[in-house]
């Protein structure tokens, strides 16, 4: 073989191994994304659903602590114009 042909030989040989590696890696770089996304894309769902129970929560504690202090607040009105009436003022 003359060496334009081995040289051509040689270079068709690259563009191949060069096509089938660019083809490999854009395979595996789209296999891994499409595993990435999928894992992500469950949790953003399994996530929505505590939205409604945590909106409960905050609300229920928030209706507690109002609760209690107000009737706190009852309970230490009363015990002070009982006083009052007592002491005779």
């Amino acid at each position: 073989m003359s060496t334009r042909k081995v040289i051509r030989a040689a270079q068709t040989l690259l563009r191949q191994m060069n096509r089938t590696t660019h083809r490999l890696i854009k395979g595996l770089v789209s296999w891994l994304l499409r595993g990435l996304l999928i894992t992500r894309s469950r949790p953003r769902r399994a996530k929505a659903g505590f939205v409604l129970p945590t909106t409960v929560l905050l609300l229920l504690v928030v209706v507690l602590t109002v609760g209690a202090i107000s009737y706190r607040t009852f309970t230490r009105t009363q015990q002070t114009i009982s006083e009052q009436h007592r002491s005779g003022f």
